[in-house]
């Protein structure tokens, strides 16, 4: 029933990064709403499920891109399985190593992206990486962080 639940939120999260993302743009950079359910489910239910449901992700985004096809689903394999490898190995009751987790992910998610979607050219790659995939982690990791704390509040009862 777990694995069935996770699946509708991953898909959740595909469709709002495929209609609400771009409105949340800033200067051409836009959250991963994706990477955020992502890194949630490998942290809480560890690695298996994560990298399952982050291939399935990553395989969904590359059938909308096929000149890039493949690498979201690898790179979200990779991250997946890489946080959550923290499963039951960190505390992640605590906001700051939340906030850590997800800008680790989201930085090497959108670098590998980057070095690997660059068809060779490793200058153009760290361009592109510097003007969209680090802001764009540091943007999902205050996103994250909001959310968070939102859900924390809701929780004691303060809204």
């Amino acid at each position: 029933m777990k694995i069935f639940r996770d699946s509708l939120l991953v898909i959740l999260a595909l469709l709002v990064d495929s209609t609400f993302a771009s409105k949340l743009s800033i200067l051409g950079v836009r959250p991963d709403f994706t990477l955020i359910v992502l890194v949630y489910l490998g942290v809480f239910r560890g690695q298996i499920e994560g990298t399952l449901l982050g291939f399935s992700a990553g395989f969904i985004q590359d059938v909308n891109c096929a000149s890039n096809f493949g690498i979201s689903a690898f790179t979200r394999s990779v991250i997946s399985f890489a946080v959550g490898y923290s499963h039951g190995r960190v505390v992640t009751e605590n906001f700051s190593v939340q906030g850590g987790i997800i800008f680790a992910a989201a930085f090497f998610n959108n670098l590998l992206y980057s070095l690997l979607s660059s068809s060779g050219d490793i200058k153009g790659s760290f361009l592109m990486f510097f003007r969209y995939g680090l802001p764009s982690a540091l943007y999902t990791t205050a996103l994250w962080v909001a959310l968070l704390w939102i859900v924390f509040n809701l929780r004691k009862g303060r809204y």
